[in-house]
């Protein structure tokens, strides 16, 4: 605010800020366009034929403005890319755009704000566990330092295996099954164990029919190939109805699962 006598108004600059804007409003002077710092304001009143110019100089102290990181606590699946969503504002609210923002998840990284102010970092890639995300904004000429950090969890994934009921002729010496273990995206897992427990289906009197006895046999175990393909071989077995149990006991990124289907030997 400027007070004057004797004059029709005041011209005013802030000194070596030629792109400061300034308004000049009667007695209220604004300024805006301004990093934080501290500025000197001149003020030279205008006057007429009968008065002489007078110039003061004032103080302008420019604050770096607060700002606030905001994320929530996400729950992801391995193989499956959920983002992480970060956003910077400033203490009235507003977005802050196309401003870095590093990221530590499992690596800092460096993004740049969108027009939301939003930041989206992938989990795509993260091994099971559960992670701290540290993210940290520096600040700017305009905008004062703030950190945040947030949990994200990332669960092992659920595959599956794929088996069909079989029937072979028992006379057959040897009878091969064979089953597909698939990720969660239906892509084959390699190498890993499986195993296979077959059990002798044997219906008991007519007057128990629901209940039925079983006899276990020796799991056989297998390896998957690249095709995620384990085929055992299935020997010993006389005619009847088995119960075959495939298992896959998991991993540090599956979990475990299992299938049953029936094998017939006629």
């Amino acid at each position: 605010t400027v007070s004057y006598t004797h004059a029709s108004g005041v011209n005013v600059s802030v000194v070596g800020q030629p792109n400061a804007i300034v308004v000049v409003n009667d007695t209220t002077i604004t300024v805006s366009g301004l990093n934080a710092g501290n500025y000197t304001l001149t003020v030279t009143t205008i006057t007429d034929a009968n008065h002489n110019n007078v110039t003061k100089n004032a103080t302008i102290t420019v604050n770096k403005a607060k700002t606030q990181l905001t994320a929530n606590a996400i729950t992801a699946t391995y193989n499956v890319n959920k983002d992480l969503v970060i956003t910077l504002k400033d203490a009235n609210g507003n977005a802050l755009s196309g401003v870095s923002v590093i990221v530590d998840l499992n690596g800092a990284k460096t993004y740049t704000t969108d027009s939301n102010g939003q930041v989206k970092v992938s989990t795509s890639g993260l091994v099971p566990k559960v992670y701290t995300a540290t993210i940290t904004f520096d600040g700017d000429n305009k905008y004062i330092k703030s950190t945040s950090s947030v949990k994200v969890t990332v669960n092992k994934a659920k595959p599956k295996i794929v088996a069909k009921k079989k029937t072979y002729k028992a006379k057959k010496k040897t009878k091969k099954f064979t089953i597909t273990l698939k990720d969660n995206k239906n892509k084959p897992i390699k190498n890993a164990k499986v195993r296979l427990i077959v059990k002798k289906i044997k219906k008991t009197s007519k007057k128990k029919k629901s209940k039925k006895s079983k006899k276990k046999y020796k799991p056989n175990i297998v390896k998957t190939n690249k095709k995620g393909k384990a085929t055992f071989k299935v020997k010993r077995f006389k005619k009847g109805t088995y119960q075959a149990k495939i298992i896959y006991k998991g991993n540090n990124y599956y979990t475990k699962v299992t299938k049953t289907v029936k094998i017939k030997l006629k």
